[in-house]
């Protein structure tokens, strides 16, 4: 019989979780409140305007999505105003890093922001607090699914930073991925991780509670059968196309029912999914396929076996595009790329062939790869 692996527990409870600012700031006055700032050297108070601003609601709403960014994903959000000197337009470009990390300063200042500083890299990785969720609900945005820096492991955060750097990307004013033909996508079609357990996690329950009374228990069954009933739908007309993932969430999470000679994965939860079926239409029992893209952050090399499983998950699940089109594959290796290819071939999954699998080098703001920091930093704050 299968199982449905809780993919959750590695990540909450693998080793000591972070320690971020928050839970101070939870109770602490905040900017404008009296006694902020009290008991701390140089609180820099700032003008007694300082609010935030329409300017600062793309990385507020990102940063409750994708947690643990640093300074250069949220550099990617926006554009530098534009200024005139004489006859000559400045600006208009994405805005400097040096402005950002000024932007997430004031965010901090009025606790809007946090962030934690990892011990081996010395990068700076920002969430939101709870003066932050409810400063973006006042801008009527959906926080329901976002998440704070408070217990995330530690040894999650490199990982999280760099997802939340491909999603900027893919954000980003700057078409990162126009050569693909994909424009900049608004920043609520990028499903975060969190929001797809979210999604998954009362499926997994259920699932529990049918192994516990001998029941039929599998994940892969159970997703098989709501793709169809959501399907039908679509073609009943009481469902429009472009939104089949936003009513059915649960199908982003992908898994194929276990069994004699079955390789794929129970249970395979993506990094992040690109939600690209705002155009996608359907007529009479005809429905068009899948325009999203299901994306994985790749930091480190896997054995070749767990490889296998994933694309072979791949394989079944884009055999019929009805959830997601094709798989970006962002790694810090080249030797990911070669193993994959190498799968592939020996499998005859056809993934790279048919250009439904792309590998894609991890590369930052200036396109230079990324490269995992081993170094360890002594003193300073």
């Amino acid at each position: 019989m299968d199982t449905v692996p809780n993919f959750l527990e590695d990540e909450e409870f693998d080793e000591v979780p972070t320690r971020s600012a928050q839970s101070s700031a939870d109770t602490a006055p905040v900017f404008g409140e009296p006694g902020f700032g009290k008991g701390r050297s140089n609180p820099r108070k700032g003008s007694p305007r300082a609010r935030v601003t329409e300017r600062d609601i793309p990385i507020v709403y990102f940063l409750g999505h994708f947690v643990g960014a640093d300074v250069e994903a949220c550099s990617l959000l926006n554009t530098a105003k534009t200024t005139s000197f004489g006859n000559t337009q400045i600006g208009g470009g994405l805005t400097s890093i040096s402005t950002t990390q000024n932007r997430l300063d004031k965010l901090r200042t009025l606790a809007v922001v946090d962030r934690y500083r990892h011990p081996v890299s010395g990068t700076y990785s920002y969430g939101l607090t709870a003066a932050g969720f409810a400063a973006a609900r006042e801008y009527g945005l959906d926080m329901e699914h976002g998440r704070s820096l408070n217990g995330i492991a530690v040894s999650r955060l490199p990982h999280y930073r760099a997802i939340a750097l491909v999603a900027a990307k893919f954000a980003s004013p700057a078409g990162y991925f126009r050569k693909a033909g994909i424009e900049p996508v608004p920043l609520e079609k990028l499903v975060s991780e969190n929001r797809m357990r979210a999604a998954y996690e009362p499926v997994r329950e259920e699932m529990k509670q049918r192994k516990t009374e001998g029941k039929t228990h599998s994940f892969g069954e159970w997703r098989d059968t709501t793709l169809t009933k959501a399907l039908d739908e679509v073609r009943a007309g009481t469902l429009p196309a472009s939104e089949l993932i936003d009513a059915y969430p649960s199908l982003l999470t992908l898994g194929v029912k276990q069994g004699d000679g079955v390789r794929a994965k129970p249970v395979h939860q993506p990094d992040l999914v690109v939600n690209l079926d705002a155009a996608r239409q359907s007529q009479g029992d005809k429905i068009g396929w899948a325009n999203s893209v299901l994306v994985e952050v790749e930091r480190s090399i896997k054995d070749r076996a767990e490889y296998t499983r994933i694309l072979a998950t791949f394989a079944y699940e884009l055999k019929q595009p009805n959830v997601v089109r094709r798989v970006f594959y962002f790694t810090t290796s080249s030797q990911v790329e070669k193993i994959l290819r190498d799968i592939d071939a020996a499998e005859g999954f056809g993934l790279f062939e048919k250009g439904k699998l792309t590998i894609i080098r991890l590369t930052g703001r200036d396109n230079q790869p990324v490269a995992n920091k081993r170094r360890v930093i002594t003193g300073g704050n």
